[in-house]
Parts: structure tokens; C-alpha cells; sequence
């Protein structure tokens, strides 16, 4: 699905979908129309998310370096045009856990 998306970028801009036209410049320029695309209005919190989450373009990012390392082990490419790329710092989950009381009033609650 990842390849899917990344297809869908090439021909947006008018680039060749061959392997050999890809450049890092163009894997980044694909990060960057990640990073400010709209997300879709139900997958935002509020509205003011601007493009997809961190851990969305880190997933899609992952498989295409993967990718690249699949084909470089198994001698079918040579240049690893997604190595350079750095991940994108991701947020700290910051869940609170409820306190001992809010436990026992649930707890109370359902008995």
C-alpha cells in the first residue's frame, strides 16, 4: 500500500516511476508533500493538524528503506537513494493514568 502512495506522488509531480530515475531529492520532496498534505477530517484532532502524522510518514519511510535494502542484500540495485533519509522525530505518548480514586469510583460504579 505504502508502494501505492509513493506511485501516486511520482505521477502527481510528472516524475518516471522507474527505479533508476529515483533520487534521494525526490524521496524527499515526497516526505516533505507528506508532511503538509491534509490528513484526512476525521483522522484530525480539533482541525489544526496540518498533513500526516509522524508515525504514518516514519511507517511509510521504513518500507521504502527496507525495500531498498531487500534489493541492494540480494545484488538486484546498487545505490540506496532512501539512506540518507532520517526518520521524523515522533511525540511522546502522554496518556494520563487514572488515579487511585477515579479507580475505585469506576470500580463502584459497576458493582
Amino acid at each position: 500500500r505504502d508502494k501505492k502512495y509513493f506511485v501516486d506522488f511520482l505521477r502527481s509531480k510528472g516524475y518516471s516511476e522507474l527505479m533508476e530515475d529515483i533520487s534521494t531529492a525526490i524521496l524527499r520532496e515526497w516526505l516533505v508533500d507528506m508532511q503538509e498534505k491534509y490528513g484526512l477530517p476525521e483522522h484530525v484532532r480539533g482541525g489544526k493538524r496540518q498533513g500526516l502524522a509522524p508515525k504514518t510518514i516514519n511507517g511509510r519511510l521504513k518500507n521504502i528503506k527496507h525495500f531498498y535494502n531487500v534489493i541492494i542484500e540480494n545484488r538486484l540495485w546498487e545505490r540506496n537513494e532512501a539512506a540518507p533519509l532520517k526518520l521524523l522525530r515522533e511525540p511522546i505518548d502522554t496518556v494520563q493514568g487514572l488515579t487511585e480514586q477515579q479507580v475505585k469510583a469506576l470500580l463502584n460504579a459497576c458493582t
